[in-house]
């Protein structure tokens, strides 16, 4: 069994200009690096003085300051009778992961939440295994878990913007294995995605360009698949 703490921080992060930021930044030092990201309608136009879009650049000013366990646990059972069973699990618990865009910029939780520029990061994640193994066969049962996670800010209700929740997920997998020992060939062959489970759905637009509705990069979007395949040593 093994527990590890670990804990990260990075100075001078890439990161987008927050915009906030960058419009107190050009009211309190009318500086063109600050200004020139506000886009108004010209003064010709009926909606003159009116905020286009507001450009949002990458700069060296962020702050990122993480923590978090990883846990490990393994174990096997030797037998003479059905042969030997192996168990493991590992499971990461984030503690906090804190993005400062700038100075004096609001710092974000992003712990537990699904951010735009960061990514997914749910506060708990982990696979257990139940493996056996015997006469040269072999087979492997695996979870994994993704724990839930917040969107903030992501549908639109007429009046506000209103968060959405995506529930934990677990994947099962299967696979197994025979070896022939007179010429070293391996044969296996599994399952993935067992439950065919479909990927949780966060609200239009809440995740990248294209209105994807779920973490295409997080979450198993093609469902159940079989694989076969064979190993041959010399």
């Amino acid at each position: 069994m093994s527990v590890d703490w670990w804990d990260y921080s990075v100075s001078n992060l890439i990161t987008n200009l927050d915009p906030n930021y960058a419009m107190k930044q050009c009211g309190v030092t009318g500086a063109p690096q600050f200004c020139s990201l506000i886009n108004r309608y010209p003064l010709t136009s009926p909606n003159a003085g009116t905020i286009i879009a507001f450009d949002e650049p990458t700069s060296n000013l962020g702050q990122l300051t993480t923590n978090g366990v990883d846990t490990s646990l393994k174990y096997m059972l030797k037998t003479d009778l059905v042969g030997d069973f192996q168990f493991n699990i590992d499971e990461t618990h984030l503690m906090t992961y804190k993005s400062t865009p700038a100075p004096g910029a609001v710092t974000q939780e992003i712990a537990g939440t699904y951010n735009k520029q960061f990514g997914f990061y749910a506060k708990d994640r982990g696979t257990l295994g139940i493996g056996w193994s015997g006469w040269n066969a072999n087979a492997l049962l695996t979870a994994r878990y993704i724990g839930r996670v917040d969107i903030p800010t992501t549908n639109f209700d007429g009046t506000n913007f209103l968060g959405w929740h995506l529930g934990s997920v677990i994947y099962y997998d299967l696979s197994a294995g025979y070896t022939f020992k007179a010429t070293n060939t391996t044969l296996r062959a599994g399952m993935l995605n067992i439950a065919d489970k479909i990927p949780p759905i966060g609200g239009i637009n809440s995740f990248a360009v294209g209105g994807s509705v779920t973490d295409v990069s997080t979450y198993d979007t093609i469902g159940r698949r079989f694989f076969v395949g064979f190993t041959q040593k010399l």
